[in-house]
């Protein structure tokens, strides 16, 4: 991946925009780095669900135990309310690479993958977002990050995120319910 930088703007935007881009980049280190802390949230009912989805999904094209988790709470608590309160929490959690990508408008990221993922948004931003987000693929953060470098706006992005995420979650709590229904 090559990164080039652009002259575009000048002063606090640009010190701005590194700022955020920075934090981004910081948030995720330290779940990486602290990802034990978080693993064993999802005992802690819908609360619990909630903040293990958030930081899992703040963190920016690093895996995360937010699958495990919703599984898990979807055989001991109602499986609906876990996709839910998953898909809330892990929706919130990918503002992380929406402000990466609003931090980023100072640079212009050269990747095929990238230009691939942000041509389709460029056609069918919701769609993209949705479809993404509703399945297990590395490539939801380069939507994302190419949904705040754009100026997508931030409640389509959250809406699309949000649907695509139940669908996710819904089918990871009821494998959880029938996982435990079938065990007890």
């Amino acid at each position: 991946m090559k990164i080039i930088v652009k002259n575009k703007g000048r002063g606090r935007e640009n010190i701005l925009k590194a700022s955020v881009l920075l934090l981004s980049v910081c948030m995720s280190t330290i779940i990486f780095v602290e990802r034990k802390r978080f693993e064993n949230l999802g005992v802690y009912g819908y609360a619990g669900v909630f903040v293990s989805s958030l930081v899992g999904s703040a963190t920016v094209v690093v895996p995360s135990s937010t699958f495990l988790t919703a599984i898990i709470a979807g055989g001991i608590l109602n499986p609906l309310t876990v996709a839910i309160v998953a898909a809330l929490g892990s929706s919130f959690g990918e503002l992380t690479g929406y402000l990466a990508g609003v931090g980023g408008k100072v640079l212009a990221i050269n990747s095929s993958i990238y230009k691939k993922v942000d041509g389709w948004m460029q056609r069918r931003g919701f769609l993209t977002l949705f479809i993404l987000s509703g399945t297990p693929n590395p490539f939801f953060d380069i939507a994302g990050i190419s949904a705040g470098f754009t100026n997508y706006p931030l409640s389509k992005f959250l809406l699309a995120t949000f649907l695509g995420k139940c669908v996710k979650f819904l089918f990871l709590a009821f494998l959880g319910f029938a996982a435990g229904n079938f065990l007890y």
